[in-house]
């Protein structure tokens, strides 16, 4: 049952997040590309950590 509530949780994030951020980089100025790039940039590699964190987690679970 947790595994489930927490592949749940992991989905919505990977799905949601995504979405919201990039929304609210369309709501910013849009005159400091680099910043935004960079901004790009590190929410996919936190949604990589994630993802990683979590497949390392079920390894060794089983």
């Amino acid at each position: 049952m947790d595994l489930d509530i927490g592949r749940l949780v992991l989905t919505a994030a990977i799905i949601f997040l995504p979405m919201y951020f990039f929304q609210k980089l369309a709501d910013w100025s849009t005159a400091n590309q680099k910043s935004i790039a960079d901004l790009s940039v590190a929410f996919c590699n936190i949604v990589c950590y994630i993802k990683k964190s979590y497949c390392n987690y079920r390894r060794e679970e089983n």
